[in-house]
C-alpha cells in the first residue's frame, strides 16, 4: 500500500467516524425531546387524574400544555420520518428530491419542536 492511498484510507475512515458521530448527536436531541414530551404528558395526565384540578385556569394551561406536548411529539415523529427516507434515498442516490422537501420541514420542524417544548414547561 502507497502512503498516498494510506492517506486516503485515513481520510475517508475519518468523515465516516465524523459523519457516524454528527448523526448521533443530531438525533439524540430529537429523542430527547421526544422522551420528556411524552413524560409531560403522562405526567400531566397522573396528576389531573389522582389529584384533580383545582380552577378554570389551571385546566386550561394543563389543556395548553398537553397540546403543546403533543404537537412536539408529532413534529419530532415528522422529522424523524424525514431522516429516514432521506437516508434510505441517499443511499439509493436519489438525494436530491428529499433534500428539497427536507430543508423546510427539518428546519421549520427542528425549531418548532423545541419552542412547542418549553411553551408546554411552562404552561404547566
Amino acid at each position: 500500500m502507497t502512503e498516498k492511498e494510506l492517506g486516503d484510507e485515513k481520510e475517508i475512515a475519518w468523515y465516516a467516524a465524523a459523519l457516524d458521530a454528527w448523526y448521533g448527536t443530531r438525533l439524540e436531541h430529537d429523542k430527547s425531546l421526544l422522551t420528556l414530551s411524552a413524560g409531560g404528558i403522562g405526567l400531566l395526565i397522573t396528576l389531573a387524574s389522582t389529584v384533580g384540578i383545582p380552577s378554570r385556569i389551571a385546566l386550561r394551561l394543563a389543556s395548553l400544555a398537553i397540546l403543546a406536548f403533543i404537537l412536539c411529539v408529532v413534529a419530532v415523529l415528522l422529522i424523524f420520518k424525514g431522516n429516514s427516507g432521506h437516508l434510505e434515498d441517499v443511499v439509493h442516490g436519489e438525494g436530491n428530491a428529499v433534500e428539497n422537501s427536507l430543508s423546510w420541514t427539518g428546519s421549520r420542524s427542528a425549531r418548532s419542536s423545541p419552542v412547542l417544548y418549553f411553551h408546554a414547561l411552562w404552561a404547566s
